[in-house]
Parts: C-alpha cells; sequence; structure tokens
C-alpha cells in the first residue's frame, strides 16, 4: 500500500509540474516577431516567427487586434518552411497586436504602431495653408503643431484643431483645417501630431517639410 501511495505522489507531482509549465512551454513552441516595431503611414511591415516541430505542410494563423478592438479576428495564413520558420507581410492603418497560432499553440503578441499621415500644404488662391490628419481611426477635433525652422531648431508658432471632415472611402478618416500664417517668403514649415493628440491609436506624426 505504501508502494502504491508513493507512486501515486510521484504520478501527481509530475503531473503537476507539466501543468504548471504548460503556458511557458506552448508560447516557447510559437514565436512571433515584428519590423518595424513602428510604421509610418503606408509603410508595409513583416511578422515573422519559428513553430518548433512544424514542416512545410503546416500553416500558421496570424492573428490581429486593432486599436479599439478588443477581440482578436484573423489576418492571414502564413506558410512553415523546412526549419519551422515563417514569415507575413502585413499593413496596419492602425496600431495593431498580432499573435500566431498554430495546432494548440499560440504565441506571446507584439504591436505594431501606427503612425497617421499628416499633410501641409499651401493654398495659393488664399495665400494660406492647409494641414490634412487621414487615418482609420478619426482624428477629428485633435489638434495639431505648425512650426517653423529657426536657428538650426523646430519651433512651434501655433496649435490648430481639425475641425473640418474630408470625404472619405469608408476605410480611412480625413480631417482638416484651414489657415493663415505671416512667416517670410521660403520659411520652412511643417506640422506635428504630438503623442498626446494621437494616442491611443497612434503615434506621433509628422509632416514632410513645406517651404512657406
Amino acid at each position: 500500500m505504501r508502494r502504491v501511495t508513493l507512486a501515486a505522489l510521484v504520478a501527481l507531482s509530475a503531473f503537476l509540474a507539466t501543468t504548471d509549465a504548460r503556458p511557458s512551454d506552448i508560447q516557447a513552441r510559437l514565436t512571433i516577431f515584428a519590423r518595424p516595431a513602428v510604421v509610418a503611414w503606408a509603410q508595409p511591415a513583416t511578422v515573422f516567427g519559428a513553430a518548433r516541430g512544424a514542416g512545410p505542410q503546416d500553416v500558421v494563423t496570424v492573428q490581429v487586434r486593432e486599436c479599439g478592438s478588443s477581440a482578436f479576428s484573423t489576418y492571414a495564413e502564413a506558410h512553415v518552411n523546412a526549419g519551422g520558420g515563417w514569415q507575413l507581410p502585413v499593413g496596419t492603418a492602425v496600431t495593431s497586436t498580432f499573435r500566431a497560432r498554430w495546432r494548440s499553440s499560440t504565441s506571446a503578441p507584439v504591436t505594431i504602431r501606427q503612425a497617421a499621415s499628416v499633410l501641409l500644404a499651401r493654398e495659393r488662391a488664399t495665400r494660406g495653408f492647409v494641414v490634412t490628419a487621414i487615418s482609420k481611426r478619426s482624428l477629428w477635433r485633435r489638434t495639431v503643431e505648425i512650426q517653423r525652422r529657426s536657428g538650426g531648431a523646430w519651433r512651434t508658432m501655433r496649435e490648430v484643431r481639425l475641425t473640418d471632415s474630408v470625404n472619405s472611402t469608408g476605410v480611412v478618416s480625413a480631417s482638416e483645417a484651414r489657415f493663415r500664417l505671416a512667416v517670410p517668403k521660403g520659411t520652412l514649415l511643417r506640422a506635428i501630431l504630438p503623442l498626446t493628440e494621437a494616442r491611443p491609436c497612434y503615434v506621433r506624426s509628422v509632416s514632410k517639410v513645406v517651404r512657406a
């Protein structure tokens, strides 16, 4: 009876040890990484990793959870190479978290942070400027900083609120504002959507430089 009891205890200890190690072991079997981790508007990225024990006959399901969403959904499938590695090009229009699934394994998540598209342009007819922010999550009524290049540094001249909505395709949102700025001809200008205005779904976003 004692031998049976000891054997049962040993078996139970082994089972508990296996159970405790299971979550980390599952994640170790399947990995995911992203390159780059921060992307400009319309810039592609790649998620990649390895599935331990998988081969060319297997596929890894890549799932995504966009900023503003609470659940993961299927993005696409990636074929595994002979060494167990896999990769998949991805496009994001909003900060998104990805994870991989293969059989019963789920990888730890990885996040790609997205910049919005910020455009600054002159309006020659009115001698003013227009600043536009294009994004998947609306940036309407967010504040943009208008900066000028002075003394080797960028200095904020004024803040502009994006109060005008622009017709969009339904996939992306566009908001803009028109303003006047008294600066010498040839002054270098840019617009910035600061992090405080861009988050939670975007990172600090900067327009191309324009000349007044």
